[in-house]
């Protein structure tokens, strides 16, 4: 059997490791999945270099922040409206019903908001602790407050920057 045609009369199975299931297997039609849909990285040097002062760059994050939110919430009405096509649209494979429930369904996915450059962004001011904890805090007053004006999951990941 072709790929295309495998692809075609069974599910898509994203296989992360060496020993997962194959293809089409029952064992990835018991439940919806928890999906990141979407995932942003705010560039937290960029903002320190472009601030004269720690209040600077912490309007600066929070401003990348909600420009975030609002690319969050773009991409899951976009999404959204894909997902309302069913089985005749470009997700048909992502949106098929197991046991009642779309394997995925945008309204349950992740957005996701990535913080990159950390350490780089604080080692700019003196009190480096000082200024972490200040930034996490604004981002988290500003996490409450898009969390209450609109209906998306975000999570705030700190990651690496390479």
């Amino acid at each position: 059997m072709r790929v295309s045609e495998l692809a075609g009369s069974q599910p898509v199975t994203l296989a992360f490791a060496r020993d997962a299931l194959l293809i089409g297997s029952d064992a990835y039609l018991v439940a919806p999945r928890e999906v990141v849909a979407h995932r942003v990285t705010l560039n937290v040097p960029r903002a320190s270099y472009r601030s004269l002062d720690v209040d600077d760059f912490l309007r600066e994050c929070v401003r990348q922040f909600e420009m975030a939110v609002s690319a969050h919430t773009h991409k899951r009405a976009f999404l959204i409206r894909l997902a309302r096509a069913g089985e005749d649209g470009p997700l048909a494979s992502v949106v098929r019903r197991y046991g009642g429930l779309p394997w995925f369904a945008p309204e349950r996915a992740v957005y996701e908001i990535g913080i990159a450059g950390l350490d780089e962004a604080v080692s700019r001011f003196a009190d480096e602790e000082a200024v972490e904890s200040a930034l996490l805090e604004a981002l988290a007053a500003a996490r409450a407050r898009c969390a209450e004006a609109e209906e998306i999951d975000l999570r705030v990941v700190p990651t690496h920057s390479v």
